[in-house]
């Protein structure tokens, strides 16, 4: 990533390196009126805002879908809000547009939801922001319907493909990439890739879209949770952590285990089991409950899951292809 980047587009006279984003002062913001007009600090009208429809839910955020008018016409957007004004959206907002605008040159920028516009809400004082809207499904949702181990070979791949540039073009941890927190759009794509010297397209029925951006982190310069940029007890990336928990996640849905036993049982369990410190994941996963245990393990200092990282899969499904 850019190390000064202007937030000029945003509306927002600020520009710094990502490390500084937590000083950004509210009052420079864009702000909504109580009749959803957008201003910049100057007074100027950016755009207007009217309400469509519900959209979703989250643990911190809600997200509901608007028009939003400007001067080149209206657009349907969806937009993000805080469920309590004690959560504070704008490094996860600044994060999404900046990460988006970072893989255009990748032509990974699909993976990530544009992100429009970022502003403080005049009644609340909280901060909003809105990007790309549209209806896909939530990962959990679709795998429960795989029966073709070659779909979810082709969901591994894409997964890890992406997770690679994150990794290692820009330090970047997910965090929290449980399953309802990527996205699937049943759009065919394609991905280009240099593999064993040789350029090949990999051809797609889907793609992956990341969402909830609140827990991550960009090497040393940005914790999202903390507020700051020095997630000292945590370091970023870890090893396999994004993966790990996505098979965690995957695994606990009893439908999607039954589906995928036959074909992938072995292969999931391996990388599940093969962390450190070595831990009793599966048991976790039979027998208790939630989650929850999830984040306490991988936010442990010395966790690494060496069988999940995305280099290491990515090789596996590659071989897996050619071997076809």
């Amino acid at each position: 990533m850019v190390d000064k980047i202007s937030l000029q587009t945003l509306g927002i006279p600020w520009e710094s390196s990502v490390k500084d984003w937590h000083k950004i002062p509210k009052n420079i913001l864009p702000s909504c009126s109580a009749f959803g007009v957008v201003s910049d600090m100057s007074g100027n009208k950016r755009f207007k805002l009217k309400s469509k429809g519900y959209l979703g839910k989250g643990t911190f955020g809600q997200i509901d879908s608007f028009f939003r008018e400007d001067i080149s016409g209206t657009s349907v957007v969806a937009l993000k809000r805080p469920n309590k004004q004690s959560v504070n959206l704008l490094l996860e907002g600044l994060f999404q547009w900046n990460l988006h605008n970072s893989l255009i040159p990748y032509n990974l920028e699909f993976s990530v939801p544009r992100v429009y516009d970022i502003f403080q809400d005049k009644i609340t004082g909280s901060i909003w922001f809105t990007m790309e809207a549209f209806r896909p499904i939530s990962l959990a949702e679709w795998c429960i319907g795989i029966t073709d181990q070659h779909i979810f070979l082709l969901l591994m791949l894409q997964l890890s493909l992406i997770l690679e540039v994150f990794q290692k073009s820009f330090h970047i941890d997910h965090r929290d990439l449980k399953a309802n927190n990527i996205l699937i759009v049943e759009q065919k794509i394609s991905i280009i890739i240099v593999w064993n010297g040789v350029k090949r397209e990999l051809k797609f029925p889907f793609k992956l879209v990341f969402i909830d951006f609140g827990f991550a982190c960009n090497g040393t310069n940005l914790d999202i949770r903390e507020k700051n940029g020095i997630p000292l007890l945590d370091p970023c990336p870890k090893q396999g952590r994004d993966i790990f928990q996505i098979l965690v996640s995957l695994w606990k849905i009893r439908d999607i285990r039954k589906n995928l036993e036959s074909s992938w049982g072995s292969w999931i369990r391996k990388k599940l089991s093969t962390v450190v410190p070595e831990l009793p994941v599966l048991r976790y996963l039979e027998n208790l409950p939630d989650l929850n245990w999830l984040y306490t393990m991988t936010d442990d200092k010395t966790f690494k899951a060496p069988l999940c990282t995305p280099t290491t899969i990515i090789k596996e499904c590659m071989d897996k292809i050619d071997c076809k």
